[in-house]
């Protein structure tokens, strides 16, 4: 059992890990949120803004890959010893699945200690 910051960090960490080193898109930055994931104590405008940012690079890059480049395995990742070529269709799948995935877990956090979630 995760704590909640730590949950989150990490959801915005994966999200640097896959835009910014895998795929290489954003700056410093960007790239500095991996960095969360590695952190023992949080602060919430740190994780609230890297939710922002790494949010607007996603967003930002959907509108801008056209349907053919969301499609070119260009990206090589060695898992469990297999190589693999991903494209950006299956790193947008994977992160939404690990963003569900977390947010659950976050959604039953806050209503296990009766916390509003705030969806502005």
């Amino acid at each position: 059992m995760w704590s909640l910051g730590t949950i989150a960090a990490h959801i915005v960490a994966a999200r640097a890990y896959w835009f910014h080193h895998v795929i290489g898109e954003g700056d410093a930055t960007i790239g500095a949120l991996r960095e969360l994931d590695e952190q023992e104590s949080y602060r919430a405008d740190e994780i609230v803004r890297g939710f922002e940012t790494s949010w607007s690079l996603m967003r930002a890059c959907w509108s801008r890959w056209t349907p053919e480049q969301m499609a070119v395995p260009a990206f090589p990742r060695t898992w469990q010893g297999k190589q693999y070529m991903l494209s950006r269709e299956w790193v947008t799948w994977h992160l939404l699945e690990h963003d569900l995935h977390h947010g659950g877990e976050l959604s039953l956090l806050l209503g296990m200690h009766q916390l509003p979630a705030h969806y502005d």
